[in-house]
């Protein structure tokens, strides 16, 4: 690009916005004189994106949120930093989820999630109350939308950097009984070595029932320090239930498997972390090797994938599209 047209263009842009600075100055000058007195502050820059003020938080559904808050969370100094935690991430899903939000049918979501926590109102740590406001609120939007909390999100990124401390299963949960399934054991792992099978049954650990819990609190369960034990109450077709004692140790994820059928290529991507990428054109190129570069077809297994990293999934998807 040449240096000159584009010195034009700046030049012409600043003539716009300094125009654009003198009318919004007057306006305003005139609202603060008086001149518009019933009109809020907020409403000269409406047109900017600017904002003062959250309108939801005069509306009928947040003041029963807040009510709910203030009777359940204990008065303490972070009190009102975690309620401001709240409203900063309820805002970010106003503004930011793929489509508009019903505030009033999220809002109700959270006061229900409030309510059900255990414990003697009034005296519930702020962070706990938050939590379960958030967890309601964010876990309406999709099957796929949760929030992490700060330790959730750091196992999250444990997860996604392929290597961590378990067991060596692949989980979901089962929808008829409420408890964990165990999808697939990994070759070579604590769990494939103590004869865990596809279809068995996860109903306890360490005793703790995990019947209608959130996958994420068997998952915290499950996991751990390398070296350290686990008892699984494992429910198997046509026995009666028992348990496993596993030593968990260091897990390594192989994202990406792949063979070949006849002249067709295979490849199952289980997750998108960190080196999935690399792990594709790895294995493409093996399947292109094995197949004398002569591949008819090409399957991509993407079922029971939980996801991961956005970045990876985009690195996935770029190997196959043009645009």
């Amino acid at each position: 690009m040449k240096i000159l047209p584009l010195l034009q263009f700046f030049s012409r842009q600043a003539s716009y916005f300094v125009a654009v600075g003198i009318i919004l100055l007057f306006v305003l000058f005139n609202s603060l004189a008086g001149c518009s007195s019933r009109a809020p502050l907020a409403r000269v820059f409406s047109g900017f994106d600017v904002t003062f003020s959250r309108p939801y938080e005069n509306s009928q559904a947040y003041r029963s949120f807040r009510r709910t808050y203030d009777e359940y969370a204990l008065k303490n100094t972070i009190r009102m930093q975690q309620l401001k935690h709240f409203s900063d991430a309820f805002n970010r899903v106003r503004k930011e989820y793929l489509q508009e939000v019903d505030e009033n049918h999220l809002l109700a979501a959270a006061v229900e999630g409030i309510k059900k926590l255990n414990g003697r109102r009034g005296t519930l740590q702020p962070v706990a109350v938050t939590e379960a406001a958030l967890d309601a609120l964010i876990g309406t939007l999709d099957p796929h939308s949760s929030y992490l909390n700060p330790d959730e999100y750091k196992d999250s990124r444990v997860v996604t950097s392929g290597e961590f401390g378990g067991l060596g299963i692949e989980i979901n949960m089962n929808q008829d009984y409420k408890v964990i399934e165990i999808i697939s054991p990994i070759a070579d792992t604590p769990a494939y070595r103590a004869g865990l099978k596809t279809g068995d049954l996860i109903t306890h650990v360490d005793g703790v029932s995990i019947k209608g819990r959130d996958i994420r609190f068997a998952v915290k369960m499950l996991r751990g320090k390398p070296n350290t034990d686990v008892r699984l109450t494992i429910q198997r077709q046509g026995n009666s239930p028992f348990d496993v004692t596993i030593t968990r140790a260091k897990i390594q994820i192989e994202s990406v498997k792949w063979q070949t059928v006849g002249g067709i290529g295979v490849v199952r991507i289980t997750h998108f972390i960190s080196n999935s990428q690399q792990a594709l054109e790895d294995a493409l190129h093996k399947i292109f090797r094995k197949l004398n570069n002569k591949m008819s077809g090409l399957v991509l297994d993407l079922r029971n994938n939980p996801g991961g990293l956005l970045d990876q999934s985009v690195a996935v998807a770029d190997a196959f599209l043009s645009n």
